[in-house]
């Protein structure tokens, strides 16, 4: 037994250490350093979650019924796989709207409706603190028992003797001086999240020591535990399921889906999710670090319960196992340790839920109640005094009803009455993030019956079996009505109270949430909102109606206002980080920039005040200035905003116009589409500023491959995509549509087909196609978040259109040219075969076909130009290219008897190239080669490494050479000696060696020979 000085000079040093430690992660912020920053800090705030319940009355509940308390925890460990679709997208609207409660969100999304608002705070106030009682009342036994190894009776204990009023004016003190030093729209406490993160980790720390104590001191590890267990007469079925009526696979089930809920929307849970969140990428280490500390915290549960059960400590007092099993055998100071465990998980829950239930009531009973009373410039300068209220209000009912609860109720009962109460917002919350047609009407009508029928279902019977109501409500019903009985409503027998419960609350809150909304319908802003909501994750979340205001206050006026509600200082922030988004003056701004700033500064205030006395408080300022908002419907509004463009934007579409006129220049002036298509991409990086763009293209197996990009790794061309509507890609491509993404991030998860650093902070995809046939995508990136303003879509919208054209064009020559020749020379064979041989009909057929082939080959060089991609490149080594190469014309040296030499030097540093590219232009060098041979001429290829970083390749022939005046056009496009001939196999090798940052060079001399020369760089990328 330890001394009660012992054991209050411990808890109040701890505390203290708590306020040290709070106070320096506020200081920390101050200086622009947060010490929360990061995903590790911010996981273990997250474990602000278990409480003393999981401390002490997840053994409490294993004793008593077994193993169904995973349910607890299974729970937030299967809808973490959700959390970043789910919870990213309740943290991405509160960011964006400053919204600091669920209470606050579910106003802001119907409408702005105050008594939304007002009925969630109440419900949840009235789920939460008995909880917030509960957990004092942990406290309390824990330090009696550590002190007199017994718990006080209540009803005799003095309060100034009592431990829970003491540490529940210190958490006051705590809540006070961290959570409400000052009021600040971002609602962020870095000191108080810094001390909670440190007491999940005290707590997981204490509970771990008391497991290895049970497990392996007082007993011979996990096997003798359970073997003694199983064979016990009493306890025996404890390690199963569906053993007995307290823990069935219903039960199971029903407390895995409350919890489920609950780790998203029990406010101090909302706070630390949203509020608390300086990072979205943070919830991706949440979502696994999280369920790993649930699986720790509860690894020794089972063991503690059982290990406390069969040293024969009372079943019923189970809750306090955790401290009994050390204080019993000798480990005091391991009790004390688990002591500090148990307060850590108490004051974290209660400080954090006192500091965001005190907001809640501000925002949505106090604020709207003073603007109906007009009170509200009496009340705005004491906004703090009343918030450092709330918390002293909220913190001391929870130690009224810690008093009036007494011992009737375990730890685990309460906690389930919580969630069950809170998760009545489920239907509404999800509605407003997924569902349009949700509504005001619904939202109120769901979570009227569901609050309703819980209190009745699930609250009123312990009220009942505690003496505070008559027991004839429970046995024969209210009125004497058997069908009204809390615990069988209706005649639903064979649930237990929290199932029984859950099924009549959730059932009728869904049904009558989807019932009334889909038969009433919202009203404007409702609609605004839910596009806001459901669109949130697509830049512009909704198209607002056009409007604007008659008068609106200056700047100044507007900080001067926002003073009111936060202090100066932030009100200067806030002004100058919307003069940081706005970069035009204030003389300059049009319609838009103002509805921008009145929208800002009532996002500002609400996140003090809330949205729905935000939007009242603003609606009345700007009335009583002479500022009301209309809607612009005439053609002269209109105009004039249109003339407001700034001498910035015109800049850019002069340039865009340029960009256009030389694009079609390009188009228009060659055949040769690689080099088309590189010419376009030239334009936007070097006349945009674009910093990575591509152009893909569909082959022909339906896939999207890259044909040529700018400033991408090679790795990038390996990537393909089968377009489906579900990746951007897809969608710009089937739509056909441009798509502009302002911000990459928001749509990370529909990136498929784009290299990983392709999309950079902002792109556009625009549909390379026709009027009738999609043929590929243009896509453009920046490294500036928004850099593609709306006015860029029609700009993209012409160019791909260009490009679209220019590859439907070599796709025509492909099947309305090369077809019909296929066509010809077929039919031309079968009349061959008919005709009398030798006759001068047949001979007439035989032209024809040669002809058809003739021509047929040459189509198919000029097809052959459109699908030149840029190289895929691999390393190799250029001697193996050239054997490759010279294995091919074997058959065509020995048919012509040409002497061939081979030179290659040996230990030629390996090549970045495209193989198959590179062997191509080689073929077609040596070719040129044996044409230009008479029989028995001499050929000789040479390798060798230059001084100058290049390797070298030369095919060197001794047969007619080529006429100094052709030489300089050589490399020209359909140029050819040749009366047969299309002229393109040159222009492609310039092209291919180009592509390889390499050069290719031609010198001749009449009836001497000619040398082909090849120079690819050794380092192309260095």
């Amino acid at each position: 037994m330890l001394s009660q000085s012992t054991v209050a000079l411990a808890a109040f040093g701890y505390l203290l250490f708590l306020f040290a430690l709070a106070f320096y992660g506020d200081r920390r912020r101050s200086q622009g350093r947060s010490l929360i920053a990061n995903p590790y800090i911010y996981t273990l705030s997250l474990a602000v979650y278990c409480t003393s319940w999981t401390f002490y009355g997840s053994v409490g509940k294993a004793a008593t019924q077994g193993m169904v308390f995973l349910s607890t925890y299974l729970g937030p460990t299967l809808g973490a796989f959700a959390w970043w679709f789910v919870a990213r997208k309740i943290l991405r609207v509160c960011k964006e709207n400053n919204l600091t409660t669920l209470s606050d969100f579910l106003a802001l999304r119907f409408g702005k409706s105050s008594f939304l608002g007002a009925l969630a705070t109440v419900g949840v106030l009235l789920a939460i603190i008995p909880y917030i009682g509960l957990q004092l009342k942990s406290v309390s036994d824990t330090f009696t028992i550590l002190v007199h190894r017994n718990v006080a009776v209540l009803g005799r204990a003095n309060i100034l003797q009592d431990t829970a009023f003491y540490v529940a004016l210190i958490l006051v003190i705590f809540g006070i001086l961290f959570g409400a030093r000052h009021l600040d729209p971002t609602e962020r406490h870095e000191g108080m999240v810094a001390a909670v993160a440190f007491e999940s980790l005290v707590k997981l720390l204490a509970f771990l020591s008391i497991g290895v104590l049970v497990s392996w001191v007082l007993f011979s590890g996990w096997g003798d535990l359970f073997g003694r267990i199983s064979r016990h007469q009493d306890f025996s079925r404890l390690p199963y399921l569906n053993t007995n009526p307290l823990n069935t696979f219903m039960l199971f089930l029903v407390e895995s889906l409350l919890a489920m809920g609950a780790i998203i929307l029990l406010p101090r849970q909302f706070h630390m999710t949203v509020v608390e969140n300086t990072e979205e990428r943070h919830l991706l280490t949440a979502m696994w670090l999280l369920p790993l500390y649930f699986f720790l915290i509860n690894l020794f549960v089972a063991p503690i319960a059982f290990g406390g059960l069969l040293l024969g400590l009372p079943q019923m007092q189970a809750d306090t196992f955790v401290l009994r099993l050390p204080l019993e055998h000798g480990y005091p100071f391991l009790a004390l340790l688990a002591f500090l465990g148990g307060l850590s998980a108490s004051t974290a829950m209660v400080a954090v839920a006192s500091i965001t239930v005190s907001t809640m009531l501000l925002n949505t009973l106090i604020m709207p109640s003073a603007l109906r009373l007009h009170l509200a410039d009496h009340l705005s300068p004491h906004l703090l005094l009343i918030k450092r209220l709330g918390i002293l209000i909220v913190i001391l009912l929870g130690y009224g009803s810690y008093r009036l609860i007494g011992v009737s109720m375990m730890l685990v009962d309460m906690g389930h009455i919580a969630f069950c109460g809170v998760v009545q917002l489920a239907p509404a919350v999800l509605g407003a993030l997924y569902w349009r047609e949700a509504n005001k009407n619904g939202a109120i009508a769901g979570i009227s019956i569901g609050f309703a029928l819980w209190a009745y279902t699930l609250v009123l019977p312990p009220m009942v079996e505690s003496g505070w109501l008559p027991t004839s409500i429970l046995t024969s019903g209210p009125w004497g009505f058997p069908w009204l009985k809390p615990t069988s409503l209706f005649g639903l027998i064979g649930l237990d109270n929290l199932s029984h419960a859950f099924f009549w609350s959730m059932t009728s809150n869904i049904l009558v949430f989807v019932c009334v909304s889909v038969l009433t319908r919202p009203d404007s802003e409702e609609e605004e909102q839910s596009g806001r909501f459901v669109d949130i994750f697509i830049g512009e979340a909704g198209r607002r109606r056009e409007k604007r205001f008659t008068y609106l206050p200056s700047l100044d006026q507007l900080t001067q206002f926002m003073a009111k509600f936060i202090n100066p200082q932030k009100a200067a922030e806030a002004r100058q980080q919307f003069l940081d988004e706005n970069k035009n003056r204030e003389e300059e701004w049009g319609d838009q920039e103002k509805m921008q700033l009145a929208e800002f500064v009532e996002r500002t205030i609400a996140g003090s005040i809330g949205p729905a006395a935000a939007r009242i408080i603003m609606d009345g300022y700007l009335s009583s200035v002479g500022s009301r908002m209309e809607e612009v419907f005439d053609l002269f509004g209109r105009i004039t905003s249109s003339l407001e463009e700034s001498q910035e934007q015109l800049k850019r579409r002069v340039a865009e116009l340029s960009v256009l006129y030389e694009a079609a220049r390009k188009l228009t002036s060659s055949l040769y589409m690689p080099e088309l298509m590189e010419g376009v991409l030239d334009l936007l990086v070097n006349r945009l500023g674009v910093e990575r763009c591509a152009v893909r293209l569909l082959d022909g197996d339906g896939f999207l491959r890259i044909k040529s990009s700018r400033n991408l790794s090679p790795m990038a061309m390996e990537i393909s995509i089968k377009p489906d509507m579900r990746p951007l890609l897809g969608q710009c491509l089937l739509t056909p549509q441009v798509i502009s993404v302002a911000d990459s991030s928001i749509v990370w998860d529909r990136l498929q087909g784009l290299y990983e650093e392709e999309p950079m902070a902002s792109f556009v995809m625009a549909p390379i196609a026709t009027e009738t046939v999609s043929l590929g995508v243009l896509t453009a990136a920046s490294n500036q978040k928004g850099f593609f303003a709306k006015e860029h879509v029609e700009f993209f919208q012409s160019l791909a259109g260009q490009l679209g054209l220019a590859v439907r064009s070599a796709q025509m020559v492909a099947h309305h040219i090369r077809n019909p020749l296929v066509a010809i020379g077929g039919f031309a064979h079968r009349l061959a075969k008919k005709l009398p041989p030798g006759s001068i009909t047949q001979k007439y057929a035989e032209i024809i076909i040669k002809e058809a082939e003739r021509l047929e080959k040459m189509v198919g060089d000029i097809v052959e130009t459109t699908v030149v991609a840029i190289p895929r490149e691999e390393e190799s080594d250029i001697n193996q290219v050239v054997r490759g190469a010279l294995g091919i014309m074997k058959e065509a040296f020995e048919k012509k008897q040409i002497k061939l030499r081979v030179n290659l030097a040996d230990g030629l540093s390996p090549l970045t190239m495209d193989v198959g590219n590179l062997k191509r232009a080689l073929l077609q060098l040596i070719a040129n080669a044996l044409e230009a041979l008479p029989s028995g001429g001499s050929l000789e290829v040479v390798t060798a490494q230059s001084p100058d970083g290049y390797v070298q390749i030369q095919i060197i022939d001794n047969g007619k050479g080529i006429p100094a005046a052709i030489l300089p056009h050589i490399f020209d496009a359909f140029f050819s000696t040749k009366p047969a001939g299309p002229g393109l196999g040159l222009p492609i090798v310039h092209k291919i060696i180009s592509q390889h940052g390499g050069q290719v060079s031609i010198a001749s001399e009449e009836n001497v020979g000619t040398t082909a020369t090849v120079k690819l760089p050794i380092a192309k990328y260095a």
